[in-house]
């Protein structure tokens, strides 16, 4: 027979366990202003789950509700900032402000990226090789991950993207250079296209 010592360390480590896994299912969201404006959803360790940009705030906190909306993650407004919450946040933004840093920044940052192996693939392609003031086609991804056939796998895989800029899925575009569907717009896609080329030639 066990003896009381021994159930309520139990209980204990039981509670810690529990209390654990409620704080990593807590994310927060915040909203920075510059350029253009982000939402960006964070844990307490500064990993990143999801970043929008446009100009409506408004919008893009419904967007960030809406994706974890039936997830076992739940979001709550930032209150307080950890320094690793702060580090990622200003990484982010200075991406925002300057497009050239995105091919280095994106490194820098820890992101959640979640989603299926072919989703992982292709994100990883966009962070690993695509570059400031150059576009791709969703076929010639294709091409380069050895699935040819699967162009239009690989735009879903980029609408499905929910960390914007740094998986730079903006660079993508039809075969004909024709710009389509973006989870933030197809003009803020353009804005994103132009803002690069224009930093880059400073």
């Amino acid at each position: 027979m066990f003896s009381p010592f021994f159930y309520f360390a139990l209980i204990v480590r039981v509670y810690k366990y529990a209390v654990s896994q409620i704080i990593l299912m807590l994310l927060y969201y915040t909203v920075a202003h510059d350029t253009l404006t982000a939402v960006l959803v964070l844990d307490k360790k500064g990993v990143l789950y999801y970043a929008g940009v446009g100009h409506n705030s408004d919008q893009l906190v419904a967007d960030a509700v809406a994706a974890y909306k039936n997830k076992p993650q739940t979001l709550l407004k930032m209150a307080e900032i950890t320094p690793k919450m702060q580090y990622t946040i200003n990484t982010y933004m200075a991406m925002v402000r300057d497009p050239r840093l995105i091919d280095d920044l994106n490194k820098k940052i820890p992101m959640y990226l979640g989603g299926t192996v072919l989703q992982k693939r292709v994100w990883t392609y966009l962070v690993n090789r695509t570059t400031c003031q150059s576009t791709t086609t969703y076929g010639e991804i294709a091409a380069n991950l050895n699935i040819p056939r699967s162009s239009r796998a690989v735009g879903a895989c980029c609408g499905s993207n929910k960390i914007a800029l740094a998986i730079p899925c903006h660079r993508v575009v039809s075969k004909s250079g024709k710009l389509t569907g973006y989870r933030w717009g197809v003009e803020i896609k353009r804005t994103l296209l132009a803002l690069e080329k224009l930093v880059a030639t400073h």
